[in-house]
């Protein structure tokens, strides 16, 4: 995959210091971030009194607003020569927007802080192909989601309930099938899939907002789910044909039987309540 690499530096953003003058600080602290990973590299400002200087950091990369990556650590200075340069890789390969935080806390027995950054990057995709999947495949594969969970019009859903949500029925409700599709499209994209259809999401997302899932809208309201719905389903049944003609394909003599089966039991209005209440 070709990447473009955006480096940024940023030397201070947030601070928190106590009031000791002397206190323990960073010094040329600078921390960077692109498609391949991130640092922090400075020195801590020290003085003859200080006897010792504790550092930990925390970094989280998230890719529309869901974490993909995150690690900390920590370390005791040398008081001495107390330079710092921690690093990594994101071990793997990164296509589209991203957002990069990190805390780094520091301490000393003359005081301590704390550094708070914020940067977004842009990693390009060789091209915009690749195949996506429906909400039946993310509902009978969960080893294959990427996250653990998801946000939709402001409401936040564990991969647990989602797994639920896709058992509920389809029929009367628009909300439920625009949400099933909407989640498998929000998957699809964080597995890589082509992201020009995040502007359909987005809509999606924000119309959940203004209709909860399970709210029943009629008339205009329905009419929008409906044309959203339609974008999303139309994007989750790309076809990878190699893989649908595999599977398609019975052993010789054999008789591929077909199933239909049942909604189990509807979901209970209540059920609806107490998710969109998390």
């Amino acid at each position: 995959m070709k990447r473009v690499v955006v480096s940024l530096s940023i030397l201070l953003a947030l601070a928190l210091f106590t009031v000791n003058a002397n206190a323990t600080h960073p010094d040329n602290l600078v921390y960077t971030a692109d498609c391949y990973g991130w640092s922090i590299v400075g020195l801590m400002g020290v003085d003859a009194n200080t006897r010792y200087v504790n550092v930990d950091y925390t970094v989280e990369l998230s890719q529309h607003g869901v974490p993909v990556f995150s690690t900390s650590d920590a370390a005791a200075l040398d008081v001495g020569n107390p330079v710092f340069d921690f690093g990594g890789e994101w071990g793997m390969e990164l296509c589209g927007d991203y957002d990069v935080n990190i805390h780094f806390h520091f301490e000393s027995n003359q005081g301590w802080g704390n550094r708070y950054f914020e940067t977004s990057f842009t990693c390009d995709c060789e091209e915009e192909g690749g195949c996506t999947y429906t909400p039946g495949y993310w509902k009978n594969h969960p080893e294959a989601w990427p996250v653990s969970g998801l946000t939709i019009g402001g409401v936040f859903y564990t991969m647990h309930e989602l797994m639920e949500i896709f058992d509920w029925p389809t029929e009367g409700d628009i909300t439920v099938i625009l949400f099933h599709h909407t989640v498998a499209a929000m998957l699809n994209v964080l597995v890589d899939g082509p992201d020009y259809i995040q502007g359909a999401i987005d809509d999606a997302d924000a119309y959940f907002v203004m209709h909860p899932l399970g709210s029943y809208p009629l008339g205009e309201a329905k009419d929008e789910a409906e044309a959203i719905k339609d974008d999303l389903e139309e994007y989750n049944e790309i076809e990878c044909e190699e893989e649908e003609e595999e599977e398609e394909m019975p052993a010789f003599g054999a008789v591929k039987p077909t199933f239909m089966k049942a909604a189990e039991e509807s979901a209970s209005w209540g059920s609806i309540k107490s998710l969109n209440k998390k």
